[in-house]
């Protein structure tokens, strides 16, 4: 019996494949490879077009059979769509991580700094260095939290920084997301979805895990539980099904093995029942947002437009990895 001769390797995989007018991750002008993508591109290069498509539907299917989907308002074709996933990483090397990842923990301190300021002594606006008319006129500033003390002065416990690159590879900031960014659920099921196509990859090149992020977030909403509550209750609460994020919420609950909580569902009020009987001292109850992301309009509605030329980063805290995103840091 005679096994059937393997396909030959395809290079045309990435033929014709141009970096003309933008900055690219995996190579150089003139098509020389940058270090720390050469041991995937020879690993890549060796697939056939064929073994390509079978694993990208492969990931497809099974990310149709897991529900990782996401609802599109308005969209006349049917609402639910399946996560759109790049069989090709976007790898970051250590060392540019590690610069990346102290920007972003000073940025996400400074952002605390700031609310902490404006609800406090404001000295950012009588030093003039903001113009007090664009605070006070927010629609979103509240005159009723000026000189309340939050848990540990922490106002963004966790921050969606969409991070793009200029054509000179260097990194900008598109815009920080503090109020109720999404997507880290989408991140972590893309690393399980890589591993399975390029397992050889993992324990070649050296990446690192991002699985605990769930554990960090916990510990992050249980520390700025109200004084007095040793051992928290944590809830997460949701419109529901037919919010566009609502696999993030369900996928983190479950992650994080607390409860879920949509409006009119017993949980919900078991909850409010539990909230009352908190303000009567009758049980301790430390009740906290973990998640609650989307609106009318979707839930990618608060980003705004990419400057011409510039390219979504997309990384996330601790991550090498694929498709776009953006970088979501538990504050602590």
């Amino acid at each position: 019996m005679t096994n059937k001769a393997k396909s030959q390797p395809s290079v045309r995989l990435l033929k014709g494949y141009g970096t003309e007018g933008f900055f690219d991750e995996m190579t150089e002008q003139g098509d020389k490879v940058r270090p720390h993508y050469t041991r995937f591109r020879e690993m890549f290069q060796s697939l056939t077009a064929k073994e390509f498509d079978l694993k990208r539907e492969s990931v497809d299917l099974a990310f149709l059979r897991q529900g990782i989907t996401f609802n599109v308002y308005g969209d006349s074709a049917g609402m639910e769509k399946i996560f759109p996933f790049d069989l090709l990483p976007r790898i970051i090397p250590a060392k540019e991580w590690e610069q990346l990842e102290r920007g972003l923990i000073q940025r996400i301190t400074a952002l605390n700094l700031f609310l902490h300021d404006i609800y406090h002594d404001q000295k950012i606006l009588k030093d003039g260095v903001i113009p007090p008319f664009y605070v006070l006129s927010g629609k979103h500033f509240r005159r009723e939290f000026v000189n309340f003390n939050v848990p540990k002065d922490i106002y963004i416990h966790v921050c969606g920084t969409d991070l793009i690159r200029g054509a000179d590879g260097q990194y900008m900031v598109l815009e920080d997301n503090g109020r109720c960014p999404s997507g880290v659920s989408y991140v972590l099921e893309n690393r399980r979805a890589l591993k399975r196509s390029f397992p050889q990859m993992f324990e070649s090149i050296g990446v690192r895990p991002v699985e605990h992020y769930p554990q960090e977030l916990l510990k992050m909403l249980q520390y700025i539980a109200p004084a007095g509550i040793a051992d928290p209750t944590i809830v997460l609460l949701t419109p529901g099904a037919y919010n566009s994020a609502y696999f993030e919420h369900t996928y983190l609950a479950r992650q994080m093995g607390i409860t879920q909580s949509a409006p009119a569902s017993r949980a919900h009020r078991r909850v409010r029942a539990d909230r009352r009987a908190a303000h009567t001292g009758r049980v301790q109850l430390g009740l906290l947002r973990a998640h609650l992301s989307g609106t009318a309009n979707g839930h990618r509605d608060c980003r705004g437009p990419r400057p011409r030329g510039a390219r979504r980063a997309g990384v996330h805290a601790h991550d090498e990895r694929t498709a776009a995103g953006a970088c979501h840091l538990p504050a602590h």
